[in-house]
């Protein structure tokens, strides 16, 4: 299916990492020093990571690639921890997609609260 998707340039990027962070469903890594798409299933185009990268090596295009998974990148935002699950959802949150959102939080499942600060 052709949809949008990022696009990593292998001789622009340098590695830096400065991707990963704004990258809600962790579909990026860095396994061999440039940034790499780990799984097109769990990028869903929404281009975050772009205005991240110093060098201009990430872009959106729309290619083919197999359908976005969130049930995938749910799994892989779980296994990071409880601050990428607020993430993802915060992220959902403001896609504006509904039907995404609930479907995201009926696989979740319940997220605890944010601990209590000092106090």
């Amino acid at each position: 299916m052709r949809r949008r998707i990022v696009t990593i340039n292998e001789q622009t990027c340098i590695g830096c990492g400065l991707c990963l962070p704004d990258c809600p469903t962790l579909a990026l890594g860095i396994p061999d020093g440039k940034s790499r798409l780990l799984d097109d299933r769990l990028c869903d185009g929404c281009g975050a990571c772009v205005s991240a990268c110093p060098e201009g090596a990430l872009r959106v295009t729309e290619r083919e690639a197999r359908p976005f998974d969130l049930c995938r990148a749910i799994g892989r935002v779980r296994s990071a921890g409880e601050c990428a699950v607020r993430g993802l959802l915060a992220y959902l949150e403001g896609c504006g997609d509904e039907a995404l959102l609930s479907r995201a939080r009926d696989l979740l499942g319940t997220v605890p609260d944010e601990p209590a600060g000092p106090g």
